[in-house]
Protein backbone atom coordinates (compact mmCIF):
# COMPACT_ATOMS: atom_id res chain seq x y z
CA UNK A 1 0.00 0.00 0.00
CA UNK A 2 1.27 3.50 -0.76
CA UNK A 3 1.11 6.43 1.68
CA UNK A 4 0.51 10.00 -0.56
CA UNK A 5 2.18 12.54 2.48
CA UNK A 6 0.69 15.74 2.24
CA UNK A 7 -0.20 18.70 3.77
CA UNK A 8 -3.23 21.35 4.23
CA UNK A 9 -3.03 24.64 3.26
CA UNK A 10 -4.86 27.18 3.14
CA UNK A 11 -4.37 29.02 -0.37
CA UNK A 12 -5.19 32.51 -1.45
CA UNK A 13 -4.14 34.19 -5.16
CA UNK A 14 -4.12 30.97 -7.43
CA UNK A 15 -2.40 31.95 -10.47
CA UNK A 16 -2.69 30.16 -13.84
CA UNK A 17 0.88 30.67 -15.09
CA UNK A 18 0.75 31.85 -18.61
CA UNK A 19 3.68 34.09 -19.66
CA UNK A 20 6.51 35.87 -18.30
CA UNK A 21 5.72 39.80 -18.21
CA UNK A 22 8.25 42.48 -17.06
CA UNK A 23 7.73 43.76 -13.25
CA UNK A 24 6.50 47.33 -13.91
CA UNK A 25 8.28 49.65 -11.68
CA UNK A 26 5.86 51.41 -8.89
CA UNK A 27 5.86 54.69 -6.31
CA UNK A 28 6.51 51.51 -4.06
CA UNK A 29 7.05 51.74 0.38
CA UNK A 30 10.37 52.28 1.17
CA UNK A 31 10.51 54.48 4.60
CA UNK A 32 11.30 52.94 7.80
CA UNK A 33 7.99 53.80 8.89
CA UNK A 34 5.67 52.79 5.74
CA UNK A 35 3.19 50.33 6.45
CA UNK A 36 0.12 48.28 4.92
CA UNK A 37 -2.92 47.28 7.37
CA UNK A 38 -5.55 44.92 6.14
CA UNK A 39 -8.81 43.42 7.93
CA UNK A 40 -12.05 42.39 7.51
CA UNK A 41 -15.69 42.86 9.61
CA UNK A 42 -18.61 40.88 10.27
CA UNK A 43 -20.95 43.11 12.50
CA UNK A 44 -23.90 40.66 12.51
CA UNK A 45 -22.14 37.77 13.64
CA UNK A 46 -21.08 35.92 16.85
CA UNK A 47 -17.30 35.65 17.92
CA UNK A 48 -14.12 37.17 16.64
CA UNK A 49 -15.76 39.31 13.75
CA UNK A 50 -13.23 42.02 13.72
CA UNK A 51 -9.82 41.12 12.49
CA UNK A 52 -6.54 42.98 11.06
CA UNK A 53 -3.30 42.89 10.62
CA UNK A 54 -0.21 45.98 10.02
CA UNK A 55 2.71 44.61 7.78
CA UNK A 56 5.22 46.69 8.15
CA UNK A 57 9.21 45.70 7.01
CA UNK A 58 9.99 43.00 9.62
CA UNK A 59 7.22 42.47 11.55
CA UNK A 60 3.14 41.73 11.20
CA UNK A 61 0.98 42.96 14.25
CA UNK A 62 -2.23 41.54 14.43
CA UNK A 63 -5.48 42.08 16.63
CA UNK A 64 -9.14 40.69 16.81
CA UNK A 65 -11.93 41.67 18.86
CA UNK A 66 -15.48 40.00 19.09
CA UNK A 67 -18.69 39.57 21.03
CA UNK A 68 -21.30 37.03 22.48
CA UNK A 69 -24.34 36.86 23.94
CA UNK A 70 -23.08 37.68 27.18
CA UNK A 71 -21.06 40.56 25.38
CA UNK A 72 -17.58 41.78 24.51
CA UNK A 73 -14.68 39.04 24.39
CA UNK A 74 -11.55 39.96 25.38
CA UNK A 75 -9.62 41.60 22.44
CA UNK A 76 -6.76 39.51 21.24
CA UNK A 77 -3.05 40.66 20.03
CA UNK A 78 -0.08 38.96 18.68
CA UNK A 79 3.23 39.81 17.12
CA UNK A 80 5.75 38.34 14.76
CA UNK A 81 8.92 38.89 13.47
CA UNK A 82 9.24 38.31 9.63
CA UNK A 83 11.50 38.08 7.42
CA UNK A 84 11.60 41.12 5.08
CA UNK A 85 10.90 39.11 1.87
CA UNK A 86 7.31 38.91 3.20
CA UNK A 87 7.06 42.92 3.08
CA UNK A 88 9.03 42.98 -0.06
CA UNK A 89 7.02 40.67 -1.56
CA UNK A 90 3.88 42.82 -0.53
CA UNK A 91 5.08 46.60 -1.58
CA UNK A 92 6.18 45.45 -5.25
CA UNK A 93 2.78 44.62 -5.99
CA UNK A 94 1.17 48.15 -4.84
CA UNK A 95 0.93 51.25 -6.99
CA UNK A 96 0.10 53.77 -4.57
CA UNK A 97 -0.72 56.33 -6.52
CA UNK A 98 -3.12 54.55 -8.05
CA UNK A 99 -4.39 53.66 -4.48
CA UNK A 100 -4.89 57.09 -3.86
CA UNK A 101 -7.37 57.39 -6.70
CA UNK A 102 -9.82 55.02 -5.07
CA UNK A 103 -12.82 56.34 -3.01
CA UNK A 104 -12.74 55.87 1.15
CA UNK A 105 -15.73 53.28 0.47
CA UNK A 106 -16.55 51.39 -2.18
CA UNK A 107 -20.27 49.70 -3.04
CA UNK A 108 -22.04 48.63 0.49
CA UNK A 109 -19.73 46.88 2.62
CA UNK A 110 -21.09 44.76 5.04
CA UNK A 111 -24.86 45.33 3.87
CA UNK A 112 -26.90 42.23 4.50
CA UNK A 113 -24.14 40.76 6.84
CA UNK A 114 -21.88 40.38 3.66
CA UNK A 115 -18.95 41.42 5.49
CA UNK A 116 -16.32 44.32 4.76
CA UNK A 117 -12.74 44.61 4.06
CA UNK A 118 -10.14 47.55 4.48
CA UNK A 119 -6.81 48.24 3.22
CA UNK A 120 -4.75 51.57 5.05
CA UNK A 121 -1.72 52.11 3.49
CA UNK A 122 0.88 55.44 4.73
CA UNK A 123 3.69 55.91 2.82
CA UNK A 124 6.30 58.45 3.97
CA UNK A 125 3.37 61.31 5.59
CA UNK A 126 0.89 60.26 3.02
CA UNK A 127 -2.11 57.86 4.85
CA UNK A 128 -4.95 56.41 2.83
CA UNK A 129 -7.83 54.03 3.88
CA UNK A 130 -10.13 52.52 1.40
CA UNK A 131 -13.42 49.97 2.92
CA UNK A 132 -15.03 47.64 0.37
CA UNK A 133 -17.34 44.36 0.18
CA UNK A 134 -15.80 41.38 1.36
CA UNK A 135 -14.37 39.68 -1.31
CA UNK A 136 -15.46 42.22 -4.14
CA UNK A 137 -11.85 44.00 -4.22
CA UNK A 138 -11.67 46.80 -6.38
CA UNK A 139 -9.53 46.35 -9.83
CA UNK A 140 -6.40 48.61 -8.46
CA UNK A 141 -5.93 46.25 -5.27
CA UNK A 142 -6.07 42.46 -7.12
CA UNK A 143 -2.33 42.87 -7.57
CA UNK A 144 -1.55 42.84 -3.52
CA UNK A 145 -4.81 41.84 -1.91
CA UNK A 146 -4.07 37.96 -1.95
CA UNK A 147 -0.68 38.94 0.06
CA UNK A 148 -3.13 40.10 2.60
CA UNK A 149 -5.44 37.62 2.98
CA UNK A 150 -2.75 35.26 3.01
CA UNK A 151 -1.23 37.12 5.94
CA UNK A 152 -4.34 37.68 7.92
CA UNK A 153 -4.80 33.78 7.66
CA UNK A 154 -1.74 33.30 9.12
CA UNK A 155 -2.93 33.81 12.57
CA UNK A 156 -6.24 31.78 12.22
CA UNK A 157 -4.74 29.27 15.13
CA UNK A 158 -6.29 27.80 18.22
CA UNK A 159 -5.31 28.92 21.59
CA UNK A 160 -2.57 26.24 21.85
CA UNK A 161 -0.98 26.96 18.89
CA UNK A 162 1.83 29.20 17.61
CA UNK A 163 2.20 31.36 15.10
CA UNK A 164 5.37 30.55 13.20
CA UNK A 165 4.72 32.50 10.76
CA UNK A 166 7.84 32.01 8.35
CA UNK A 167 7.40 28.33 8.68
CA UNK A 168 4.05 28.09 7.81
CA UNK A 169 3.36 31.03 5.23
CA UNK A 170 4.29 29.78 1.66
CA UNK A 171 4.50 32.98 -1.01
CA UNK A 172 4.68 32.86 -4.71
CA UNK A 173 4.86 28.83 -4.88
CA UNK A 174 4.62 27.53 -8.12
CA UNK A 175 3.15 24.42 -8.47
CA UNK A 176 1.04 21.99 -10.72
CA UNK A 177 -2.63 20.67 -9.67
CA UNK A 178 -2.64 16.82 -9.57
CA UNK A 179 -5.81 14.72 -10.15
CA UNK A 180 -5.89 11.38 -8.03
CA UNK A 181 -8.53 9.26 -8.83
CA UNK A 182 -10.13 7.36 -5.62
CA UNK A 183 -12.88 5.51 -7.99
CA UNK A 184 -14.69 6.11 -11.12
CA UNK A 185 -16.43 9.23 -10.64
CA UNK A 186 -14.33 10.61 -7.77
CA UNK A 187 -11.53 13.02 -8.20
CA UNK A 188 -9.14 14.56 -5.86
CA UNK A 189 -7.13 17.57 -6.73
CA UNK A 190 -3.55 18.04 -4.70
CA UNK A 191 -1.29 20.89 -5.70
CA UNK A 192 1.95 19.57 -5.90
CA UNK A 193 5.44 21.39 -5.52
CA UNK A 194 8.60 19.72 -6.14
CA UNK A 195 12.23 21.33 -4.68
CA UNK A 196 15.25 19.77 -5.33
CA UNK A 197 14.56 15.96 -5.19
CA UNK A 198 11.99 15.95 -2.73
CA UNK A 199 7.75 16.32 -3.77
CA UNK A 200 5.17 17.97 -1.25
CA UNK A 201 1.65 17.74 -1.67
CA UNK A 202 -1.04 20.24 -0.32
CA UNK A 203 -4.83 19.60 -0.12
CA UNK A 204 -7.10 22.80 -0.65
CA UNK A 205 -10.61 21.51 -0.06
CA UNK A 206 -12.30 24.75 -1.13
CA UNK A 207 -10.34 24.50 -4.44
CA UNK A 208 -12.69 26.68 -7.20
CA UNK A 209 -13.76 24.37 -10.15
CA UNK A 210 -11.82 26.59 -12.46
CA UNK A 211 -8.60 25.54 -11.40
CA UNK A 212 -9.74 21.34 -10.82
CA UNK A 213 -7.25 20.65 -14.15
CA UNK A 214 -4.72 17.82 -14.53
CA UNK A 215 -1.13 18.84 -14.16
CA UNK A 216 -2.58 22.54 -14.54
CA UNK A 217 0.32 24.81 -13.55
CA UNK A 218 0.19 27.73 -10.97
CA UNK A 219 1.08 30.07 -8.70
CA UNK A 220 -0.22 30.45 -5.27
CA UNK A 221 -0.12 31.62 -1.88
CA UNK A 222 -0.58 29.69 1.10
CA UNK A 223 -0.68 28.89 5.08
CA UNK A 224 0.01 25.51 6.25
CA UNK A 225 -2.65 24.03 8.42
CA UNK A 226 -1.60 22.13 11.20
CA UNK A 227 -3.82 19.20 10.57
CA UNK A 228 -3.66 16.50 7.90
CA UNK A 229 -6.49 14.85 5.84
CA UNK A 230 -6.85 11.13 4.25
CA UNK A 231 -7.07 11.40 0.49
CA UNK A 232 -8.39 8.26 -1.64
CA UNK A 233 -6.24 6.69 -4.02
CA UNK A 234 -7.19 4.01 -6.72
CA UNK A 235 -5.19 0.64 -6.80
CA UNK A 236 -4.47 -0.54 -10.24
CA UNK A 237 -7.52 -2.59 -11.19
CA UNK A 238 -9.87 0.03 -9.61
CA UNK A 239 -11.03 -2.03 -6.65
CA UNK A 240 -9.32 -1.17 -3.76
CA UNK A 241 -8.88 2.16 -1.95
CA UNK A 242 -5.35 2.65 -0.87
CA UNK A 243 -5.87 5.92 1.72
CA UNK A 244 -3.77 8.68 1.22
CA UNK A 245 -2.55 10.72 4.09
CA UNK A 246 -2.49 14.83 2.85
CA UNK A 247 -2.23 17.89 4.79
CA UNK A 248 -4.05 20.62 4.37
CA UNK A 249 -3.84 23.98 2.78
CA UNK A 250 -6.33 26.87 3.23
CA UNK A 251 -9.27 27.88 0.68
CA UNK A 252 -7.81 29.04 -2.64
CA UNK A 253 -10.53 31.40 -3.86
CA UNK A 254 -10.65 32.45 -7.92
CA UNK A 255 -11.37 36.09 -6.24
CA UNK A 256 -7.91 36.95 -5.24
CA UNK A 257 -5.64 37.79 -7.74
CA UNK A 258 -1.62 38.85 -8.60
CA UNK A 259 0.69 40.25 -11.63
CA UNK A 260 3.84 39.53 -11.09
CA UNK A 261 6.49 37.75 -13.42
CA UNK A 262 5.18 34.89 -15.01
CA UNK A 263 2.05 35.15 -13.44
CA UNK A 264 -0.75 35.51 -14.90
CA UNK A 265 -4.29 35.43 -12.51
CA UNK A 266 -3.90 34.19 -9.15
CA UNK A 267 -6.96 33.98 -6.90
Amino acid sequence: MDILKSKIILGFLLVVILTSCEKDEKNNLQSDNDYVKYGTSFNMCIGYCVRNVKISDSKIEFEKSGWDLDGNLPDISLSESINNDYWIKLVDTIDFDSFLQLDSVIGCPDCADGGAEWIEIKKNDKIRKVTFEYRNEPESVKSFIGYLRTYLASFDIDSAETVSFDERTLIDQVGKIKNFVCSRGCYQYLIELIENNDTSYYFDKYLDSDYQIDDLTIRFNGVLQNDSTMINKSAPNDIPIIPVISEILSPLTSKDSINSASAGLIM
